[in-house]
């Protein structure tokens, strides 16, 4: 297993509204939802 790291990032409030929305429809963690999209960003690149 992986070892895991923590991090802080900043955002404006709506975007952080928007990402906490998005997590509760998809039923995951707003970490789970971060690490989701930067692993798709990587990939797309």
């Amino acid at each position: 297993m992986a070892t895991s790291v923590k991090t802080a990032i900043s955002m404006q409030k709506d975007l952080f509204q928007e990402v906490n929305r998005l997590a509760d429809e998809l039923h995951v963690s707003r970490s789970k939802l971060f690490v989701l999209a930067v692993q798709d960003f990587i990939k797309k690149k």
